[in-house]
């Protein structure tokens, strides 16, 4: 990511205890801001501290400081555009304990199915910070590199790993009516709402998914790249 000058603030003292109580390690040098003016002035004291291990969530509206690491958090990522701006890209970060915070621009509901899809247990509504594209993508990048060996080696151990909408095993892409072979899947594809897995006549197999209900979706995405080339056949 490009440095920006206004996205230097350094942690505050409670900040860079809990990160090192957490394991994050080293603070990157970027630190982000809510969006500013009238409507979002609740959440201006707010900060988003990206870390190497993970981030933590300043959020001094609601009164409480989060961590969320790389190693065990899930991500829910929720966009939304109108007449060519993105209007949501709300990020939900969900612990091992199932409490899932919402951050960015726009938010979103959790019902009781959408909660027992993807284990939250409680849902916080955080600031809207800016430029989500950027600390969006950090935050994907992180927990797909730290999670994406684990996760191919209990798949190969014969484990199913769910993904919200979808769970994965050594046998293919099983979502809420069928299942998809890895010996079907030729490709993927996604869009902003919607993910569709094709066989090699791109013709739809198995369940097509919400991107939004796909927990961690880059690292589903790196797996069915892999796997569908039969790495773990």
């Amino acid at each position: 990511m490009a440095k920006r000058p206004d996205l230097t603030e350094p942690p505050t003292a409670s900040v860079a205890a809990l990160a090192a109580q957490g394991g994050l390690g080293q603070w990157s040098g970027w630190t982000y801001v809510p969006y500013g003016g009238l409507r979002y002035r609740k959440w201006k004291d707010c900060r988003l501290y990206l870390y190497a291990g993970g981030v933590v969530i300043s959020d001094t509206r609601a009164g409480f400081e989060i961590t969320r690491g790389w190693a065990d958090t899930r991500v829910l990522v929720y966009r939304r555009s109108l007449n060519g701006g993105l209007t949501h890209s709300c990020h939900t970060l969900i612990d091992p304990a199932g409490v899932g915070v919402s951050i960015g621009p726009g938010d979103r509901t959790f019902r009781g199915g959408d909660k027992q899809m993807h284990g939250i247990t409680e849902a916080l509504n955080g600031p809207p910070f800016l430029y989500p594209g950027d600390w969006g993508d950090y935050i994907q990048e992180g927990i797909t590199k730290t999670q994406l060996p684990s996760v191919l080696a209990r798949i190969e151990r014969g484990e199913s790993v769910r993904f919200g909408a979808y769970s994965v095993d050594r046998h293919g892409v099983t979502g809420r009516k069928r299942t998809a072979a890895w010996t079907e899947i030729a490709h993927y594809e996604t869009d902003e709402a919607r993910l569709h897995l094709n066989n090699a006549r791109n013709r739809s197999v198995g369940d097509a998914a919400n991107t939004y209900d796909i927990t961690n979706l880059n690292v589903f995405l790196n797996v069915v790249q892999r796997l569908k080339r039969g790495l773990a056949q």
